[in-house]
């Protein structure tokens, strides 16, 4: 099962000291925990709120199915 956690800005993200990419656009960062492994996806500001777009790669890579997605929590 994936843990998502929605960060409402990236400064928060930070106080968290959780990795942000500071090149991204987006402002709407999602941690998504993988096993032992932890990425920040950003989604797409034309994408619904409540939704989450994850990059091809580590969609083939973990073969997720969106309806995998659980848990997401706002902090």
């Amino acid at each position: 099962m994936l843990r998502v956690v929605k960060c409402s800005t990236v400064e928060k993200a930070k106080m968290g000291n959780l990795y942000v990419n500071p090149y991204h656009l987006y402002d709407d960062p999602f941690e998504i925990a993988i096993g032992d492994e932890f990425y920040w996806i950003y989604t797409d500001p034309s994408i619904p709120i409540g939704h989450v777009a994850i990059p091809a790669v580590i969609r083939h890579k973990y073969n997720i199915d969106l309806d995998d997605i659980m848990n997401v929590v706002t902090v």
